[in-house]
C-alpha cells in the first residue's frame, strides 16, 4: 500500500526560489549547460502552458528558445510545495536534460505535426528524461560516496 503524504505546506515564492535555485545552478554545470541562460518561474495553474500527455503527473515544464541559447522552467506552485527535496531535484535535472533533446523534439513536431505519432514520440522523450535524471542524480550520490573529493566538474573522472 502506497505510503500517504501529509497535507501539502503552502511555501511563500522566497521558500520555493531557495528550493530550486542553488539547483539549477548546481546541475547547470554539472550537466555543461552553462552556454544556456536559464531562468525559472513559479505558476499557479494545474497545467504548464504546454500540451503533456493526459496522463502525466505535472510538475514542471521547460521552454527553449534553442538559436539563442535561452531556457524558462516553469513550476507548478502546487506540485513543488507537495513535493520532497528528492522529487525537486530530480524533476528539475527532468527538464534540464530536455535541452539536450531539444533537437529531437523540434524534429518531431515538424514531421508529425500535432498527431497522435507526435504524442507518443514525445512521450519516449519523456521516459528518457527520466530514466536519465534518475540515473544522474543516483550516479551523483554515488561519486560522493566512493571518491571522498569528488568533483563533478572533473571530467576526467579522478579525485581532485
Amino acid at each position: 500500500m502506497a505510503k500517504s503524504r501529509p497535507p501539502a505546506r503552502l511555501y511563500t515564492d522566497d521558500e520555493r526560489r531557495a528550493r530550486v535555485e542553488e539547483l539549477i545552478t548546481a546541475w547547470q554545470t554539472r550537466l555543461g549547460l552553462n552556454d544556456w541562460m536559464i531562468s525559472y518561474q513559479f505558476v499557479n495553474k494545474s497545467a504548464p502552458s504546454k500540451p503533456t500527455t493526459p496522463d502525466s503527473a505535472v510538475f514542471a515544464t521547460i521552454t527553449t528558445n534553442a538559436p539563442y541559447r535561452r531556457a524558462s522552467i516553469e513550476y507548478v506552485r502546487s506540485s513543488l510545495d507537495a513535493s520532497t527535496d528528492e522529487e525537486v531535484l530530480v524533476s528539475t535535472v527532468h527538464e534540464l536534460i530536455h535541452l539536450f533533446l531539444v533537437p529531437v523534439a523540434d524534429r518531431v513536431r515538424d514531421l508529425t505535426g500535432d498527431s497522435w505519432l507526435s504524442s507518443e514520440l514525445m512521450q519516449a522523450v519523456e521516459t528518457v528524461c527520466d530514466s536519465l535524471a534518475l540515473r544522474f542524480v543516483a550516479l551523483d550520490r554515488y561519486q560522493l560516496m566512493v571518491v571522498p573529493h569528488y568533483d563533478p566538474l572533473d571530467i576526467r573522472g579522478r579525485p581532485t
